[in-house]
Order: structure tokens, then C-alpha cells, then sequence
């Protein structure tokens, strides 16, 4: 089965010592990875953020990003990222909408 990038909305929150966001925010970030399923695309993300110390708390809207393309306008940072060189574990994120933690 052919391999697609698919994109998602992500919220995530920081594990202790994340350089990216602080210990009492939150962020939203549109993700990029390629995968074959919805399930796979969420479990990679998951595991490649973890790396980066940051917990995938919510995954909204993944679907191949071919698929987004044809039926919305997407933002010219996603197209630029989506342009750029990806491999099997590569996972690629658009600037995080950051808000405090309740």
C-alpha cells in the first residue's frame, strides 16, 4: 500500500523538561507525517512527540493530506512543510497556538 502525508489537528501538553512549551501550557499545532491509516498516523505521532517530550492529548481531522487539499484552502506554512523531505519517521509541525493550562 502506497504511503500518503497525512495531516491532523494535535493539541498537546508538556512532559516535565520539554524545551517547547511550558510546564502550565497547552498547544494546538497541525502535524504532518506520512502513514497508511488514521490509526497509524496517530500512533506515530504519538510516539515521535513523546521523543520531543511533548504528550499527544487530542487528535482532531486526520486525513490524508491529498484529501484536505481537495476540499479546503490550506495555510502556505502547511504547503511549505508538506513540500520539504519526508521519511518514515519524520513528523513535522506548523507553529503552536499556545494557551495556559486551566
Amino acid at each position: 500500500m502506497e504511503q500518503n502525508i497525512w495531516i491532523g489537528l494535535v493539541k498537546v501538553f508538556p512532559y516535565e523538561n520539554c524545551e517547547r512549551i511550558a510546564q502550565d501550557e497547552g498547544a494546538y499545532t497541525n502535524v504532518l507525517t506520512i502513514a497508511n491509516s488514521s490509526k497509524e498516523f496517530r500512533s506515530k505521532i504519538t510516539q515521535i512527540l513523546k521523543k520531543h517530550k511533548l504528550q499527544v492529548v487530542e487528535v482532531e481531522e486526520e486525513e490524508p493530506l491529498s484529501k484536505r487539499l481537495m476540499e479546503f484552502e490550506v495555510d502556505k506554512e502547511i504547503l511549505e512543510l508538506s513540500e520539504e523531505e519526508f521519511t518514515d519517521d519524520t513528523v513535522k509541525c506548523s507553529h503552536f497556538c499556545i494557551y495556559k493550562k486551566e
